[in-house]
């Protein structure tokens, strides 16, 4: 026989196998997803996970990491259905409007560091921030590089979903080491004593001690004396880093969200006003703060919470500048 035409019936007949191994790839594929939505609308959560967990990542596939991200929700008791019924009408704008998402439900609930509802949702966060990958300069997350993989719908759809997520997690990070009461009070809680997140004396700095204590921009937490939370440091009374970056880098995060997304879309909250009033105390921070002392550029971008404690090891003072100027300020209730 002609070698031309065994080779052509050859690769006729490759190409044949390939394109049906390749359809029923997708055919499990679209199985395992039904799986994993059936696993979670029953809330068998621990086996909805573990499906996820035991696929192969499908990279640039937006429902692998809505799927994903979902049964870690899942597992920390987050619904969406929930936060649209009951929670997203909580938040408000101006000057505390960090303390009207200590409020909800998750962050009220939250006692302890370890509590597994807060690890779930940073998991859970995690899987969406990071869907699109990272810069290769700053090595962070960002909303446009979620659009940039998946397209303005897919990412719209992630970020929207990322940005529910985001808002509960800044309010139990709040609620927690801003010792918050019900009423979204800070200071005023059981979980300790403390009146602000961190004893911000250690560092002895004067231009930090007079921010805090200028005008009760900063709610209770108003002097030197005041404690800290003891789950925001070390054993030397210092700042601890690894989670100062985690709340630093979730607040930049739904910052970078809330600027990057559809905000009429979302009838319940005035979010560009809500917006409007933090981007107002960001850059209050980097005209009077970053500029004048030489700060670092970054803190009010930082998204990766490695790269935040990778570029911040030994100028902890310029996160609790941060945390002074952003967090305490804007939970003053």
């Amino acid at each position: 026989m002609n070698k031309l035409i065994v080779f052509s019936i050859y690769l006729l007949t490759s190409l044949t196998i390939f394109t049906s191994c390749g359809a029923d790839e997708e055919i499990e594929l679209e199985r395992s997803y039904l799986s994993v939505e059936d696993h979670l609308s029953s809330g068998d959560c621990d086996k909805a996970l573990s499906k996820m967990l035991s696929m192969k990542e499908q990279s640039g596939d937006p429902t692998y990491y809505k799927l994903l991200a979902s049964s870690y929700a899942c597992k920390a008791g987050f619904s969406v259905t929930e936060f649209f019924l009951n929670e997203i009408t909580k938040i408000t704008t101006g000057a505390d409007l960090l303390s009207s998402m200590t409020t909800f439900t998750m962050a009220q609930a939250m006692t302890d560091i370890d509590d597994l509802s807060y690890y779930y949702l940073g998991e859970a966060i995690e899987v969406l921030t990071y869907s699109g990958g990272m810069g290769p300069a700053t090595k962070d997350p960002s909303a446009a590089l979620r659009e940039a993989t998946f397209g303005s719908y897919g990412a719209a759809d992630i970020n929207s979903f990322l940005m529910y997520m985001l808002f509960v997690r800044n309010g139990m990070s709040m609620a927690f080491f801003g010792n918050s009461d019900a009423l979204g009070s800070k200071g005023a809680g059981t979980i300790g004593t403390n009146e602000c997140l961190f004893a911000y004396s250690f560092y002895g700095d004067v231009d930090l001690d007079a921010y805090i204590q200028a005008g009760g921009v900063t709610g209770a937490c108003d002097d030197g004396a005041d404690t800290g939370s003891v789950d925001l440091t070390n054993g030397d009374s210092s700042l601890h880093l690894e989670r100062a970056c985690a709340m630093v880098t979730d607040f930049n995060n739904l910052l970078d969200v809330l600027e990057n997304i559809s905000l009429g879309d979302i009838t319940d909250v005035d979010l560009s006003t809500f917006l409007a009033d933090i981007s107002a105390v960001r850059q209050d921070f980097v005209d009077n703060v970053i500029t004048p002392k030489g700060f670092s550029n970054s803190l009010v971008t930082v998204k990766n919470q490695t790269q935040c404690v990778t570029d911040f090891t030994g100028s902890e003072l310029q996160i609790a500048y941060y945390m002074a100027a952003l967090f305490e300020t804007l939970h003053s209730r």
